[in-house]
Order: C-alpha cells, then sequence, then structure tokens
C-alpha cells in the first residue's frame, strides 16, 4: 500500500511564525507614518488659514485695528461711568457707617439699661 501525502497541515510554521510579527510591526509602522501625516497635513491647513487672516488683518490692518480699540473700548468703563461707580460704593460705605452706628447706640442703650437692672438687684 502506498502512503499518501498530506498535504494538509494544521500546525503553524516557523517560517509563518517569523513572518507574523514582521509583518505586524510593517503594519503599525505604517499606521503610524499615515497617522502623522495626517496630523502634518492637519496643522498645514491650520498653518495656511492663519497665515491669510494674518495677511487679510494686514491688508486691512488700519480699518481693523480701529474697529478692535472701539470695541475694546466700548467694553470698558468711561469716566462718567466710573464716577457714578465710584458715587454708588461711597454712598453703600455710607449707609453701613450709618447702620453700624445704629446698632451701636442701640446695644449701648441695652448696655444700660442691663446695667442699671443689675444695680436694683
Amino acid at each position: 500500500m502506498r502512503e499518501t501525502k498530506n498535504d494538509l497541515v494544521n500546525t503553524i510554521s516557523d517560517r509563518t511564525n517569523v513572518k507574523l510579527p514582521i509583518g505586524l510591526i510593517v503594519g503599525g509602522l505604517v499606521a503610524f507614518a499615515m497617522f502623522g501625516f495626517a496630523q502634518w497635513q492637519t496643522h498645514l491647513q491650520y498653518d495656511d488659514r492663519r497665515f491669510n487672516e494674518e495677511r487679510e488683518f494686514t491688508a486691512n490692518g488700519l480699518e481693523k485695528a480701529r474697529d478692535y480699540t472701539d470695541a475694546k473700548s466700548r467694553s470698558r468703563y468711561t469716566s462718567e461711568a466710573a464716577a457714578e461707580h465710584q458715587k454708588q460704593v461711597e454712598q453703600r460705605f455710607q449707609d453701613i457707617k450709618e447702620k453700624n452706628d445704629a446698632e451701636h447706640r442701640s446695644l449701648q442703650r441695652q448696655l444700660i439699661l442691663l446695667e442699671k437692672k443689675c444695680e436694683h438687684i
């Protein structure tokens, strides 16, 4: 009887064991390179957009700078608003002082009354 050659092997050969890690390493390097290239392209687009905005700003620089300073100055206090705010703060301090003085007088009266009661006892 003649033996038949069995070409179907269920085990992984030594050659496959070497190819598999090399393939994974090369695949990982390719994926890393693709990711780095995509990030580089994103940064290039961002830099181009920023450069174009700066060039546009310098082309229309005077008008945009004036608009920018006007917007900033509108957001700040004017001298009248600052003076009005100062008056409001001073009035609040004066009200607090008057309230404290009134409380002090009230407490002083209560102390005098308690002293008189203690003297009678």
